[in-house]
């Protein structure tokens, strides 16, 4: 995963006037999440290979679940790569919950 850091407003440090304490954020791979002072929050979206980790399954599974086979898991494509939002796939994963005896 990368890191990098960058001034919050990168026109005010092009500019030469940034503000006295110097605001920064830390950008990785993910979703921005608005926080509630206003700031944004990073959440890292899961590859799917961390899903198959989470779930102890088969890769195939998880493609399978992804592209044909119901039910769908909830994912995201970015160009050819499929991410995924651990809250969304956690909601999923409970949603799936059987609390039904399966012989009646």
């Amino acid at each position: 995963m990368k890191r990098r850091i960058v001034p919050k407003s990168q026109d005010q440090a092009i500019a030469g006037n940034a503000p006295p304490e110097p605001v920064f954020a830390v950008v990785e791979s993910g979703s921005v999440e608005r926080r509630a002072n206003g700031t944004d929050s990073i959440e890292k979206l899961l590859t799917p290979d961390e899903v198959v980790m989470l779930f102890d399954v088969k890769m195939s599974w998880v493609m399978d679940h992804v592209t044909r086979i119901e039910p769908i898991i909830p994912h995201i494509r970015i160009g050819k790569m499929i991410r995924f939002k651990r809250q969304a796939v956690m909601e999923w994963i409970d949603s799936m919950m059987n609390t039904k005896a399966t012989w009646a």
